[in-house]
């Protein structure tokens, strides 16, 4: 093994390091399932959002927005016609604005010495690419947790009662979790003028969403499958029940909530750029885009140093973005987000 000139970081051992993180991933071995991250809040989001942020994601600037638009909350019955031409009176409209900036800030970080690689079967390069997917994952699925707590927040007072107990959450008894539930949810999206709408749930229907898929080749089976795929394939996630602390499913719209983040490195391109540090050495910026959210890229930070008779190597993955929710209007009760819950209210 190579030996770096200290103070002089390989660039080309850099991408060796991504490149290996690519073979690894394409790995099926059963070993590797430990770097696949449950993400589907996030990717839910990311799949479906339709707001443009591009000034936010510049990576040469930070900036915040406002935006502005017009409120008129006017829900009055037109006046009967009268026979003043020359009289108007009326109200004035109001103004309201939204403020967006990149609020959240995280990062998981290591280091890798050298000397112990003299004596493995490991290369520095497969060593330091595993932990890399393994701090990736980590970030993967917190912004997953985030975008989990933000459905939930966002969640508005369903306008349709029907035959259950309603509110910012819709209680539905767990007898009634079946493929017939999506006539009620379709009635729900149409009260609430949710449109086309999409579905994240965690192990809620999943069991009977396999049921009939396997039975879709009878003619039952093929009704039931139209049922629940009316709002398209529902996002599943391992982990929703746990993080809620109860079973439930989010009825989205596209263009309710949108993810946004920054990666400030990407203007450096692929080889990154080298900046000197206090008291000697350099360090590399760069990025390294996740495995598991490919819309997310990540700042990458990596340093080497000379410390205790060994060669140290310090690795930092940072990203910064926000969950943002789209303004909701005269009636904040239609924010584009319902949650059913399975069960009872309380």
């Amino acid at each position: 093994m190579s030996v770096p000139t200290m103070g002089n970081i390989d660039c080309a051992r850099l991408l060796n390091v991504k490149e290996k993180i690519v073979e690894i991933w394409n790995d099926t071995g059963a070993r590797e399932a430990e770097y696949v991250a449950d993400v589907e809040p996030a990717m839910a989001i990311l799949d479906n959002q339709t707001a443009d942020f591009k000034v936010l994601t510049q990576p040469d600037k930070d900036r915040e927005v406002d935006i502005w638009w017009v409120e008129d909350c006017d829900d009055e019955d037109p006046s009967e016609e009268d026979d003043d031409q020359c009289e108007i009176d009326g109200e004035e409209a109001g103004t309201l604005c939204a403020h967006y900036a990149l609020t959240e800030k995280f990062h998981k970080s290591f280091v890798v010495t050298e000397e112990k690689f003299r004596t493995s079967n490991l290369t520095y390069e497969e060593y330091v690419a595993k932990i890399m997917m393994k701090k990736m994952k980590l970030m993967d699925e917190f912004w997953a947790k985030k975008a989990l707590a933000a459905m939930a927040l966002a969640a508005g007072v369903n306008k349709y009662a029907g035959q259950y107990t309603v509110g910012n959450k819709t209680y539905i008894p767990p007898v009634a979790w079946n493929s017939d539930v999506f006539g009620y949810l379709d009635t729900a999206l149409w009260m609430n003028k949710l449109g086309m709408s999409k579905m994240l749930t965690g192990t809620l229907l999943k069991q009977h969403y396999w049921k009939t898929g396997m039975e879709s080749t009878n003619p039952n089976g093929a009704a039931e499958v139209a049922k629940m795929t009316a709002f398209g394939v529902p996002y599943f996630g391992r982990k929703v029940d746990a993080l809620l602390g109860y079973k439930a499913a989010f009825l989205f719209n596209p263009n309710a909530l949108a993810l946004v983040t920054k990666a400030r490195h990407s203007i450096y391109g692929a080889e990154g750029r080298k900046v000197p540090q206090n008291g000697g050495g350099e360090i590399i910026l760069s990025t390294i885009q996740s495995r598991n959210l490919p819309q997310l890229t990540y700042d990458l930070y990596v340093d080497e140093k000379c410390a205790n008779d060994d060669i140290r190597h310090g690795y930092k993955i940072k990203t910064r973005g926000d969950i943002f929710q789209n303004p909701s209007g005269c009636d904040n009760d239609l924010t584009g987000v319902l949650q059913m819950v399975c069960g009872f209210a309380p």
